[in-house]
Formats: C-alpha cells, sequence, structure tokens
C-alpha cells in the first residue's frame, strides 16, 4: 500500500517545495520512491501556479533535490486531509490554518515538521522569503533534519486512508 505525505506552508514557494524535494530524494536513496507518494501545498491560492522561488531551486540544484524543478505552486483542497496519510506544516500559523481547514476525524494526521527533528521547541521552520539565502539554507538543513523522523512515522503508522 503506497503511503501519503503532504507538505503545506504559506504560498508553497519556497518551504514546502524544498521540504518534498528533499522527502522525494531520500525516498529515492532508500528506494523507496514507489512506497511514498510526497507532495506539497500552500494554505493561500495567492501563488497558484507559480514556480518555487528561484533562490530555493539553486539551493536545491546545488544540493542535488531535481524533483523542485517541475514544482508549482498550488492551494491545500479540503478532500486532501482524507487522501494523505501525514500533513507536515512549518510553522504554528500554518498549523493552525490547516486544522481549521481540516475534517476533524483527519486531525491527528497533520503536525508540525520539526516535531520529527528531534530538536527543542519552538518547532517552527522560518519563512525565508523576503529574507537572504542563509535564510533558505537554514530551511534546508531543518528539512533534512526531518526526514527519518517523518519517515518513520509515516511508516509505522498502518492506519488505511479513507
Amino acid at each position: 500500500m503506497q503511503r501519503r505525505v503532504l507538505f503545506l506552508c504559506q504560498a508553497n514557494l519556497c518551504r514546502s517545495p524544498l521540504a518534498e524535494a528533499v522527502f522525494q530524494r531520500h525516498l529515492a536513496l532508500r528506494g523507496m520512491s514507489d512506497k511514498v507518494r510526497v507532495s506539497s501545498a500552500g494554505i493561500s491560492r495567492s501563488s497558484q501556479g507559480q514556480p518555487a522561488d528561484p533562490r530555493a531551486v539553486k539551493l536545491a540544484l546545488q544540493h542535488g533535490y531535481q524533483h523542485i524543478q517541475q514544482h508549482r505552486a498550488r492551494p491545500v483542497q479540503t478532500s486532501w486531509f482524507a487522501q494523505h496519510d501525514l500533513i507536515l506544516v512549518m510553522d504554528q500559523d500554518n498549523l493552525r490554518s490547516a486544522l481549521k481547514r481540516c475534517p476533524d476525524e483527519h486531525h491527528h494526521k497533520v503536525h508540525l515538521l520539526l516535531s520529527y527533528a528531534g530538536l527543542p521547541a519552538p518547532h517552527t521552520v522560518p519563512d525565508p522569503y523576503f529574507g537572504s539565502a542563509q535564510g533558505f539554507q537554514r530551511v534546508l538543513s531543518l528539512c533534512e533534519s526531518s526526514v527519518d523522523g517523518a519517515l518513520r512515522r509515516l511508516l509505522m503508522d498502518r492506519t488505511p486512508v479513507h
């Protein structure tokens, strides 16, 4: 059975595309691409159809994360909460927004990405959009630190998706 993970941030231009690309590559390196389907979306509709931020793309490519080149921003749909096994958000604002849109029976699937990184709270992946290249590097590092824990959580939970 294929598992599904969805990464959410505000606009789906920086953080969630980077997380998606990191997770995709780590799955491929483990020979698990056929076991887990990965996608990303934004809470907001404001960036729909736009490619990932060029700074995120450049950084991802420098680190071997090719998948980000095909990215186009899209808003999360309510039906996706039922279709995914794990929904990972970047910060508390995204968490609140996601839980407002998420049907109650799927709240257990929505978590902060960094809750799987083994780092102390707060579990916030900072939005690098208005910052420097260092902010994007920080986001990439945080996403990389979360892969193993998130993957363990995803594969341990065998609850069927309805």
